[in-house]
C-alpha cells in the first residue's frame, strides 16, 4: 500500500511539458489533460516487472469510484480492487489538504467531513478505518472550541472521533495565553 502511495500520479511525469498549466499544477490544465495522468502511469508501471500488480492496479484505479462514477474506466464496487479503493480516500484527503487555483487546502477534519459527504464515491468501511487511523482530529492538530479558547489535540477518544482530548492553551477572546490544561470533550460540558 505505501509503494501505492508512493506512484499514484507517476503519471504525472508523462503529461505534456509544453502545457504549463496555471501554477504549474496539472490539475489546472482541464480534465481532459489531468485525467490522461492515470493511463500514462499505469503503462510507465506496467513495464517494470518487479513491481506486485496491486501496486501498478492500485495507481489504474485510484480515481474511480464506488458507484462508477470514477475514471478511467468507471468501473464500480467490487470491480475496484481494495488496494485502488484504499488509494481513491487517500489520494482524495492529500488532494483536499492542498490548495489550488479554485480552492483553498482544508484541515484534516475538514477534509474528512467533506469525504464523508461524497455520497457513493468510497468504500464506507475502508473510509472508517482510515478516519479510525488517522483520526478525525489527528494528534498534533489546533482546534477553537466554543469558547474561543485555542488548544492542541493531544489524543483521541476511541469512542468519539469528532470529540478528542485537547490542550487549552489561549483564549482569542482576551488574545493571551492561559495556564494549560487538559480537556476531554467527550465529558465537557460547554467548550
Amino acid at each position: 500500500a505505501g509503494l501505492a502511495g508512493l506512484f499514484l500520479d507517476i503519471g504525472t511525469n508523462y503529461l505534456p511539458a509544453d502545457l504549463e498549466p496555471k501554477d504549474n499544477d496539472y490539475r489546472n490544465a482541464g480534465a481532459q489533460i489531468w485525467q490522461q495522468h492515470v493511463m500514462l502511469g499505469y503503462r510507465a508501471l506496467q513495464n517494470d516487472d518487479t513491481l506486485p500488480q496491486s501496486v501498478i492496479d492500485a495507481c489504474l484505479q485510484h480515481h474511480e469510484r464506488l458507484d462508477g462514477g470514477g475514471f478511467p474506466h468507471g468501473i464500480a464496487g467490487e470491480d475496484i480492487g481494495e488496494m485502488g479503493r484504499m488509494a481513491a480516500i487517500c489520494d482524495c484527503f492529500d488532494f483536499l489538504l492542498t490548495a489550488t487555483n479554485e480552492d483553498c487546502a482544508l484541515d484534516p477534519a475538514q477534509a474528512i467531513r467533506k469525504m464523508q459527504t461524497m455520497a457513493g464515491a468510497f468504500d464506507p468501511d475502508i473510509l472508517r478505518k482510515f478516519i479510525e487511523a488517522v483520526g478525525l482530529y489527528p494528534i498534533g492538530s489546533f482546534v477553537q472550541l466554543r469558547s474561543k479558547k485555542l488548544a492542541l489535540v493531544i489524543d483521541e477518544d476511541k469512542n468519539h472521533n469528532d470529540k478528542p482530548v485537547v490542550q487549552a492553551f489561549y483564549c482569542t477572546e482576551e488574545h493571551r495565553q492561559i495556564k494549560p490544561f487538559r480537556i476531554e470533550l467527550a465529558k465537557a460540558a460547554d467548550t
